[in-house]
């Protein structure tokens, strides 16, 4: 039987809907056999919420309940303390979306990642240390002649006057500098 086969682009435009996340893994790999209970929760989390949910989710991971007789709990990790709160509130909601999922969870635990934290604090180590290595030498930057101040007052007079002083002082400033540069001392 001859059959047809379409080519997935016509007139430069993808054909179906965008797969998800959760659809591209899940084709790559099958159904969900052959992942680890882990990995199978964190497909079924993705699969199941939104876009909000996924870029701040950070991990997952499944802890043993209580009680012998119940299903593991959800822990899953996000990047805010903000979205710990905002989710918290919605447990129940996402206990349910998991559940049409097919994932059977006694209970979700949202927790703040330690990785959040990461960027921000080698951030401001980085500033630190740019902080800590920068010159201290303080140069005096030359006078303004007669012309160059006249300029000055000249490009700031249509200014109101609480504005005026400022930028007059900044234009003061950047013209002493440039003198400075280019007498390279």
């Amino acid at each position: 039987m001859d059959e047809e086969i379409e080519e997935p682009w016509e007139d430069g435009e993808p054909r179906g809907r965008a797969s998800s996340a959760a659809e591209v893994i899940r084709g790559l790999f099958g159904s969900a056999s052959g992942l680890s209970d882990t990995q199978r929760a964190a497909l079924v989390w993705n699969e199941v919420n939104g876009d909000i949910e996924r870029r701040h989710t950070c991990g997952v991971y499944l802890r043993a309940a209580r009680r012998r007789d119940e299903a593991p709990v959800l822990g899953v990790y996000l990047d805010s303390h903000s979205q710990v709160v905002d989710m918290g509130a919605n447990e129940e909601l996402y206990l349910g979306r998991l559940a049409n999922g097919g994932l059977q969870v006694s209970g979700i635990e949202f927790k703040v990642s330690s990785d959040a934290f990461r960027p921000v604090a080698r951030a401001v180590e980085g500033e630190r240390q740019a902080a800590r290595e920068a010159p201290t030498d303080v140069v005096d930057l030359p006078p303004l002649g007669r012309r160059e101040s006249r300029r000055v007052d000249e490009m700031v007079s249509g200014l109101p006057e609480p504005l005026r002083q400022s930028a007059s002082r900044a234009v003061e400033l950047s013209m002493r500098r440039m003198s400075w540069l280019d007498s390279g001392t």
